[in-house]
């Protein structure tokens, strides 16, 4: 088996002002992540607005990405799409181009437990890499069951992981832990909600935005070498952050964008439209608690992310 555990960046896609694609500040962005300790970077996944991108627009991001990791970190992509042969297509250019990881969606809804065994059985039969399950109803419209995982991974070798979205995600994974046991790794992700009773229950890793890595990493260093009341606090300072980033994907990218502008990370916090955006209001109490955020981590010797006038 692979060894994806800690804490994975997940990059959002940065945009110019015309909403073209940023590559200087996605090279940036990349080293910036490896720089506050990410474990692996992730590309296209639902916090990179990926459904809103071309599939040459993909394929430039996996490739600037790939290239400007250059090995430092292990590279993984999210998978969406809407049918199974473009999932088997996309998965094969995926791997020839660098990543060595898939994070595959499930098929928009409504389909059967039946068709979904079938797309995932056929993308991980296509691919030699590891197969990451992402289960997240709040988006797909729907949930796996955990029978359907576990039976899934029994089938297929590189079916390995799960990424835990639903909140709470508890009993499911929970009834992953009994039907599969140790055939599948589950890491969280939702912007690192619940990251500490994750890990309480077995969970091995994270995946966070970009924004919110090197608090991230010290969360699972302190918690892997036994602190856990030093985890916990660490985790207790960040909290009001990750909440104010707000309860669904639109939010959580836009607040992220800010605050990786505001650490110089990228250039601009441009989103694809069409979105409802955000307002001063709520961007200035994600600033007033990213400030109080920072005031409690330098107490335990956290490097601040973001600076502040």
């Amino acid at each position: 088996m692979s060894n994806f555990h800690g804490v994975l960046a997940v990059l959002c896609t940065p945009f110019s002002p015309d909403e073209a694609v940023d590559y200087d500040s996605l090279r940036r962005l990349a080293d910036y992540v490896i720089a506050e300790g990410t474990h692996a970077i992730v590309c296209l996944g639902l916090a990179s607005e990926t459904n809103r991108l071309s599939e040459e627009e993909k394929r430039g991001i996996i490739q600037t990405v790939v290239a400007q990791v250059d090995g430092r970190v292990p590279v993984l992509s999210g998978l969406q799409a809407a049918s199974t042969p473009e999932a088997v297509r996309m998965a094969r250019w995926l791997e020839a181009d660098g990543v060595v990881g898939l994070m595959v969606l499930p098929p928009p809804g409504p389909v059967d437990m039946a068709g979904v065994e079938q797309f995932y059985t056929a993308v991980a039969e296509a691919v030699d890499v590891p197969i990451m399950v992402q289960d997240c109803p709040q988006v797909v419209g729907y949930g796996l069951s955990a029978s359907v995982i576990a039976q899934m991974a029994e089938q297929c070798a590189n079916i390995q992981y799960v990424k835990l979205e639903a909140q709470p995600a508890w009993p499911l994974m929970e009834a992953l832990k009994e039907q599969a046991g140790d055939r599948l790794q589950m890491l969280v992700g939702w912007g690192g909600i619940g990251f500490i009773e994750a890990l309480e229950r077995g969970a091995v890793g994270c995946m966070p935005g970009a924004d919110a890595i090197g608090p991230m990493r010290q969360v699972y260093a302190r918690y892997a070498a036994g602190d856990i009341d030093g985890a916990r606090a660490i985790y207790a300072a960040i909290l009001p952050v990750l909440v104010a980033k707000g309860g669904n994907l639109q939010s959580f990218i836009q607040s992220a964008k800010h605050l990786l502008v505001r650490a110089g990370a990228i250039a601009h916090p441009t989103v694809r439209q069409p979105v409802t955006p955000i307002d001063d209001q709520s961007l200035h109490e994600l600033d007033t608690w990213s400030r109080l955020t920072d005031k409690e981590l330098a107490k335990y010797a956290v490097p601040v992310a973001v600076p502040h006038e």
